[in-house]
C-alpha cells in the first residue's frame, strides 16, 4: 500500500501481489544470479591463480550475494525499501572495492552501478531518496571508471584478461534480461519510473557501449602495434644470431684445418701423449678458446672415433662423444655442423 504525501509518495510496505511486487522480486532474482555467475567465475579464477587480489574480490562478491539474499528476503515479504536499501547499499561499495582491486573492469562496473541503482530505486525507494542515491550511483561510477583510467597502482590492481571478457558477457546477459523485464510491464510503471528508465536508457547505456568499444578498439590497436614491435625485435634478433652462427662456422671450418690439428691427430694413438705435436696443439686450442671469453666454453679436438682427445676444459678429455649429433652429423656428411643445445656430459649443464 501507499501512503500519500503533500510533497512526496512514500512506499511504507507492500503486500505480495500488488503491481510492483512481482517487478522488484524479479529485479532481485536476476541481480543475485548474475552476482553469482560472477562469483562462482570469480572463485575458479581464485582456485586457479590464487592471487590476493582475485581472493578479494572473491569475498567481496560472495558479501554481495549474501546482501542480494537479504534483499530478496525483504522484497518477498514486502519491504520492498529495506530491499532496495540492502542491494544499492552492498553494490556501490562492492563496485568500488572491484575496480580498486582489478584493473580494466572500471566501465562495466561503473555502468552496472548506475544502471541497477536507477532500476531499483525507481521500482522500490521513495522519491525523495530516488535522485540522491542515483546520484551517489553516478558518482560511484564516475570515480570507478576515472580511477581505473588514471589510477593503475601496478602494486596493488591484478591484470586479469579472464574476466575482462566475463565482465562484459555478464553484464551484457544482465542487461538483455532487464530489458526485457521492462519491456513487459513498461506501461504498468508511474511516470516517474518510465522516466528514471528512459534516462537510463538513453544516457548511460549508449555512453558504456561507446566507451567499451572504444576501449576495445585502442586495446586491439596496442596489441597490433606490440606484435608488430615484437615481431621487428624477434626479426632483428634472428639476424644477429644467424649472422653470430654462419661467422663462428666459418672460423670452425678453417681452424678445423690448422696444421698442428691435422699433425697430432694423423699420429697414431700410442704416439699422441706427451708428444711435440700435442704440445703445439693444446697451446692452439687454449688461444683459440681465449678469443672470446663470453661465448666460448671450451675448444676440443675428437678423432675419428668421437673420443675428446684434446680439450681446454680438462674434466671434459678422455669421453666418448661418438653418440653426438655434433661428432655423427659433420662425421657423415663432411660438412659443418651446428648442433642443437645439448646437456655436457661431464658438467650437466647446456
Amino acid at each position: 500500500m501507499t501512503k500519500e504525501n503533500p510533497a512526496t509518495t512514500e512506499w511504507v510496505g507492500l503486500r505480495p501481489g500488488t503491481s510492483l511486487y512481482p517487478n522488484v522480486t524479479r529485479t532481485m532474482a536476476l541481480m543475485l544470479a548474475a552476482a553469482g555467475a560472477y562469483t562462482l567465475f570469480s572463485v575458479y579464477l581464485a582456485l586457479q591463480t590464487p592471487t590476493w587480489q582475485l581472493i578479494g574480490q572473491t569475498v567481496l562478491m560472495v558479501l554481495y550475494c549474501l546482501a542480494a539474499v537479504a534483499a530478496g528476503w525483504w522484497a518477498r515479504r514486502g519491504r520492498l525499501t529495506a530491499a532496495g536499501l540492502t542491494v544499492i547499499g552492498a553494490l556501490l561499495p562492492t563496485t568500488l572495492g572491484i575496480t580498486a582491486l582489478i584493473e580494466g573492469l572500471g566501465l562495466v562496473m561503473g555502468t552496472i552501478a548506475v544502471t541497477l541503482t536507477a532500476l531499483v530505486a525507481a521500482l522500490s525507494l521513495p522519491r525523495r531518496l530516488t535522485p540522491r542515491l542515483i546520484w551517489l550511483s553516478v558518482a560511484a561510477g564516475l570515480a570507478a571508471v576515472l580511477g581505473d583510467l588514471y589510477l593503475p597502482l601496478p602494486w596493488v590492481r591484478g591484470q586479469v584478461p579472464a574476466l575482462r571478457v566475463a565482465a562484459p558477457l555478464i553484464a551484457g546477459l544482465l542487461a538483455a534480461a532487464y530489458i526485457l523485464l521492462v519491456a513487459r510491464q513498461f506501461r504498468h510503471y508511474s511516470l516517474r519510473t518510465k522516466l528514471i528508465i528512459t534516462f537510463v536508457v538513453v544516457t548511460v547505456l549508449p555512453v558504456a557501449a561507446v566507451g567499451y568499444l572504444t576501449d576495445r578498439a585502442a586495446r586491439v590497436a596496442l596489441t597490433a602495434s606490440a606484435d608488430q614491435t615484437l615481431l621487428a625485435s624477434a626479426a632483428q634478433t634472428a639476424g644477429r644470431l644467424d649472422a653470430f652462427i654462419e661467422q663462428w662456422s666459418n672460423e670452425v671450418r678453417n681452424e678445423a684445418t690448422y696444421a698442428d690439428f691435422v699433425d697430432y691427430l694423423a699420429r697414431p694413438a700410442d704416439q699422441r701423449s706427451g708428444s711435440a705435436a700435442e704440445a703445439r696443439a693444446r697451446t692452439l686450442l687454449r688461444a683459440l678458446g681465449r678469443k672470446d671469453d663470453a661465448n666460448i666454453a671450451s675448444y676440443a679436438l675428437l678423432d675419428a672415433t668421437g673420443l675428446n682427445v684434446l680439450d681446454t676444459l680438462a674434466s671434459r678429455r678422455g669421453l666418448d662423444e661418438s653418440g653426438r649429433s655434433y661428432f655423427r652429423e659433420p662425421f657423415q656428411s663432411g660438412m659443418i655442423y651446428v648442433s642443437p643445445i645439448e646437456i655436457s656430459m661431464s658438467t650437466g649443464e647446456p
